[in-house]
């Protein structure tokens, strides 16, 4: 008998008090509900939040005792709370999602859907994304995909967009501290382990809070992140090494 399959959804919030609550409750309903034979356990942390995030997130864990709360006190950045997430984990693979809602509990049903049947890294494609998103950050995220591209040699479609890994690749020590950590990761799943399966999801435009992926510092750090993933990967093929990752 196949051993059953188990997931850790985690949540990243900073100052999502006007949303969280839906996030944490959509998702949790979703796991109950769910007829997909898998082990699971919803965790969030508050990424140095200064509304009431936290206390939301604790008043609903008196509900729903198997949610799982961490908390920064100060931010610690998008990246690094991905990846602590990822460490706090306790199952093999891992969704993280956004608190501000963006990502429906409908995107993690449809990425389970497929990823039970052929248990490889899922990438959630957002097909409305840029209808959701301004023309600044329209195009930000279009220049994001179409460098990754290049640089990775590899289409990833929508490297910013929530994926189910496996938690192993997500805790590898990239070369990358932004949020190119995401495409990093997505390479290495796709060139070392089983490859890469894509699954269109709903998303939503935001409707609390602020983006950061636009702010000034981030765009400099993901710029830089490239660079240096461009000169690795230009190094390799110059040596014409075989067909492996250097990372």
């Amino acid at each position: 008998m196949d051993k059953k399959k188990s997931i850790s959804v985690l949540i990243a919030a900073k100052d999502e008090a006007q949303s969280i609550a839906h996030v944490i409750e959509s998702h949790i309903s979703l796991l109950r509900n769910t007829t997909v034979p898998i082990e699971w356990e919803v965790g969030i942390l508050d990424d140095g939040s200064t509304d009431q995030t936290l206390k939301i997130a604790q008043a609903l864990q008196v509900r729903y005792p198997e949610l799982k709360i961490w908390h920064n006190d100060t931010p610690s950045g998008i990246a690094n709370a991905f990846k602590q997430l990822a460490e706090n984990a306790q199952h093999e693979w891992i969704y993280i999602t956004s608190g501000d809602g963006q990502f429906p509990a409908e995107a993690l049903d449809l990425m389970i859907q497929a990823w039970i049947v052929n248990p490889i890294t899922t990438l959630g494609v957002r097909g409305s994304r840029f209808a959701a998103y301004g023309t600044w950050r329209s195009l930000i995220s279009f220049v994001f995909q179409t460098s990754t591209r290049v640089v990775l040699r590899n289409n990833l479609r929508d490297p910013g967009s929530v994926k189910i890994i496996m938690r192993e690749i997500s805790l590898i020590d990239t070369k990358s501290k932004s949020t190119m950590r995401d495409a990093e990761l997505l390479a290495i799943a796709h060139h070392v382990y089983s490859g890469l399966q894509f699954v269109e999801i709903p998303f939503l435009p935001r409707n609390t809070g602020s983006s950061s992926g636009t702010k000034p510092r981030n765009l400099i750090m993901n710029v830089w992140d490239l660079l240096v993933l461009a000169l690795l990967f230009t190094r390799q093929r110059n040596t014409q090494k075989p067909k492996t990752v250097a990372f």
